[in-house]
């Protein structure tokens, strides 16, 4: 039997791939670059197979270009990146002592061209670090160029932070990801790599196919001269059967990174045999450049049934393809008692406007998406028309005799041409602007997306009428943004529901005694020790041999916003002197303070009513305090020597209003008790 052990050299051909390929011999063999059927066929199989590519970088299809194979990809990256840093007049690479042939090879021939090429030394432990690349930038470096993962070796490099190394220096980062890529997780995005080389007979893939990568915005370099294939960045016709093999394979690969179901299995062994797929994966996934192969959605439901008493219980059950991984009514500690014995549902949903039918409804993003997105579509529209028009472009004849690459160099004086030209086979093109009309289409969509966020200026304290009266502006922003309120109110209607449940599950689930640091109005802090003792139902004593069950506490539960709005604090200051200059806080006019804080309504109105009540009866108490104090001094006089004492007893009554005022208005700073 023979035994295969050299896959770093090249791998067999999945069935998949060889599969992905056939057709394309001799059922769509069309060129993509014909305008007919068969052609146009080809093109549709050649733009889904880069999609597909570009899934598996994490990238978009516009940045994934196709060549011959790795080898081609590392020399055209690395030929770019060194024509941009001359242009610049930066003329130093970076890599290492132990890349492939295709990226040293390169580098020998650029320093033969004056270029300066540094070579970092590799570790014990096969590999190098990102300090390594720090120090070895200078400022005339263009360019780092250092392997993904070793062919000899296996090693694999810290790819993401040497990338963010380059990024922070402004270096452009290229990485030969032969070796890694459908072996290891790629996304170029989020490993901060500029431009990146694979091909496919490294993963199940056939040979004489690679891929290059290039962030947008880079400008690549033709290696090969010839036709505009691969939007103008490679010449040839594409290889058609190769592409949709190396998609295949990638896309296959890249699945079985993470055996996720294989996980799953091992966790739950009666999800065996039970292939993913049941539930619709792709459609749970909202970011680009995640690959859902072998991946299976695990689901967790809470449902209610009633127990043998007919109580609603709440309990949960955890699906995967249409197997029961757990059920909480299986469980004979929670059978009878259900998950949780508050037996609600453990969210809480907090619908801005509700939906006919739904818990969910809509919320503020749904009700401005449409506005939003028109928005972007027309700044794209702007930003693309400003770049082409801030690009001199020309229409250029196949027998003009231009030199392309000397044309489209900004920093060279002199283009070379062979023969005459004429308008007819060379002419700049024209970018028409944006006509009037956008511009007041994308302006009216600002407005009404203004408007519907009451995002206006009333609602920032702004105004454009002259008003500055603290309260005036308060009314008007209480006016103008109903639906920030409303949100606003859902959003703590919605917080009150999560408290209560937070509050049962610790009646619940709380044995051990907690402390907690209770955080007062005015900012102090305070530690107090809770267990759910208090929380939980106590039984009741039997009144006349009648038992009276149990009882246990309830809350009210009220959210405030802990902060506010600077206009709504200098009018509430504006309403506290208003009703001091109106005497509202003299204890003689309380009655009248209280008949007309009645019909009055602003925040902490409640506040104000209990200081007034209490001056009044502060106002009570010192009048009956008078009459005893008259009787006593009367009953003084009448007594024989008494005529001294009666006077000091006047004197102490005439002294009451101003005590009594003094408390009243709390002078001292302190609490009335």
């Amino acid at each position: 039997m023979q035994v295969y052990a050299d896959n770093a050299a090249t791998t067999r051909m999945s069935d998949k791939a060889v599969a992905a390929m056939t057709p394309y011999f001799q059922q769509f063999y069309g060129n993509p670059s014909s305008l007919h059927t068969v052609g146009q066929q080809a093109a549709e199989a050649l733009a889904d197979a880069r999609r597909r590519v570009a899934d598996c970088l994490g990238c978009s299809f516009k940045e994934i270009t196709f060549t011959s194979g790795g080898s081609e990809a590392d020399n055209q990256a690395i030929v770019s990146a060194a024509r941009i840093g001359e242009r610049k007049g930066k003329k130093h690479i970076i890599s290492t002592a132990f890349e492939h042939h295709a990226v040293l090879h390169t580098l020998k021939k650029l320093e033969k061209e004056g270029f300066e090429v540094t070579l970092l030394d590799v570790g014990p432990t096969g590999t190098i670090t990102p300090q390594q690349v720090a120090e070895a930038i200078r400022e005339d470096t263009c360019l780092v160029t250092i392997m993904y993962a070793n062919n000899e070796i296996g090693s694999i490099l810290p790819i993401p932070e040497i990338g963010k190394v380059c990024h922070e220096k402004g270096v452009l980062f290229h990485t030969d990801a032969v070796q890694a890529a459908g072996h290891l997780h790629i996304n170029v995005k989020e490993q901060n790599i500029d431009m990146l080389s694979l091909s496919g007979h490294k993963f199940h893939g056939p040979k004489g196919v690679g891929v290059l990568y290039a962030r947008q915005g880079i400008p690549l370099t033709n290696i090969i001269e010839g036709g505009a294939q691969e939007r103008g960045k490679r010449a040839g016709t594409e290889n058609i059967p190769g592409i949709m093999g190396l998609a295949a394979a990638l896309e296959e690969s890249c699945g079985h990174i993470d055996e996720d179901t294989a996980r799953l299995t091992a966790q739950y062994p009666q999800l065996a045999g039970h292939a993913a797929g049941v539930v619709d994966v792709p459609r749970y996934i909202h970011e680009d450049g995640q690959t859902t192969a072998n991946k299976s959605v695990v689901v967790d439901w809470y449902y209610k049934r009633p127990d043998e008493n007919g109580k609603l219980r709440l309990h949960y059950c955890k699906l995967c393809n249409g197997v029961v991984l757990y059920a909480s009514q299986n469980d004979p500690a929670l059978a009878a008692r259900g998950l949780y014995d508050h037996g609600k549902y453990p969210f809480v949903f907090d619908p801005l406007f509700v939906e006919e039918d739904s818990p969910a409804g809509f919320g503020y993003i749904d009700v401005m998406k449409d506005c939003q997105n028109a928005i972007d579509r027309m700044n794209h529209a702007m930003d693309e028309n400003v770049l082409l028009a801030s690009r001199q472009r020309y229409v250029l004849s196949d027998t003009a005799g231009v030199n392309e690459e000397e044309l489209a160099d900004l920093s060279r004086d002199i283009v070379h041409v062979v023969g005459r030209l004429n308008e007819d086979s060379f002419r700049p093109l024209q970018t028409a602007g944006l006509q009037g009309n956008s511009l007041s289409y994308r302006n009216s969509r600002i407005e009404e997306l203004k408007e519907i966020s009451g995002n206006r200026d009333l609602t920032q304290g702004g105004t454009t009428g002259g008003v500055t009266a603290a309260s005036a502006i308060a009314a008007l922003q209480e006016a103008g943004s109903k639906l920030s309120r409303d949100m606003l109110k859902s959003a703590y209607r919605a917080f009150a529901k999560q408290c209560y449940l937070i509050i049962e599950l610790m009646r619940q689930f709380y044995d051990e005694q907690r402390v907690f640091r209770i955080t007062g109005q005015r900012g102090e802090s305070e530690f107090v020790p809770f267990s759910a003792q208090g929380l939980r139902a106590k039984p009741m004593p039997a009144v006349g041999g009648v038992e009276l069950g149990s009882r246990e506490p309830v809350f009210d539960i009220v959210v405030s916003a802990a902060k506010k709005s600077t206009f709504s604090r200098l009018s509430q200051n504006e309403t506290a002197k208003e009703c001091y200059k109106l005497g509202f806080f003299d204890p003689a006019n309380a009655d009248a303070a209280l008949a007309a804080l009645e019909m009055m309504d602003f925040e902490g109105v409640e506040k104000v009513r209990a200081r007034v009540r209490q001056n009044g009866t502060l106002a009570q108490q010192l009048v009956q305090l008078q009459g005893q104090m008259a009787r006593l001094s009367a009953a003084l006089a009448q007594q024989p020597g008494g005529t001294q004492a009666a006077q000091d007893t006047a004197g102490l009554t005439a002294q009451l209003p101003v005590a009594a005022a003094a408390r009243a208005m709390n002078w001292n700073g302190k609490e009335v008790k």
